[in-house]
């Protein structure tokens, strides 16, 4: 796939040179395009698809380059708010960090440290009685371990 390719996860792909790459994602994104494509297949919303031959029956607009600046920018503030969105989702592609990591803190400890007061704060819990429990739990299980004789496997 060359680069400045659009393709779908069905596998299919659009060409259009890179400087009419953002402005071009915006008018297949619309919801104008969409209805378009639904009505020359008899399909509405998500059942409606992007074949080539409908793609390219599309009336094409020639937009000046005013218009096309401005819906590049516009594709381009959706994707970054998408990416933003979904990066909190541990099942997107975009996913970076837990949204409780990204509290203040210039190491991953600090952060926890800073995760683990939020959420004692959350529950009205005191960290000391947190620390006493764990504690109390980490006595129990050990009480818990069968201890094989020496030689037994």
């Amino acid at each position: 796939m060359p680069v400045g390719g659009i393709f779908s996860t069905a596998g299919q792909a659009g060409f259009v040179p890179p400087d009419d790459l953002a402005w071009t994602i915006a008018l297949l994104s619309s919801r104008i395009c969409t209805f378009l494509l639904s009505l020359s297949q008899g399909r509405t919303g998500d059942a409606a698809q992007f074949e080539v031959g409908l793609v390219k029956r599309l009336p094409w607009p020639q937009p000046d380059q005013s218009a096309r600046d401005e819906l590049g920018s516009l594709a381009q503030s959706a994707f970054e708010n998408t990416v933003a969105l979904r990066s909190f989702q541990e099942t997107s592609h975009f996913f970076v960090i837990p949204p409780a990591l990204r509290s203040a803190g210039t190491s991953l400890s600090e952060r926890c440290d800073r995760w683990s007061d939020q959420i004692a704060a959350t529950y009205h819990i005191e960290n000391r009685d947190i620390h006493a429990a764990l504690h109390y739990a980490a006595a129990l299980a050990s009480e818990r371990i069968v201890r094989l004789p020496v030689g037994a496997a």
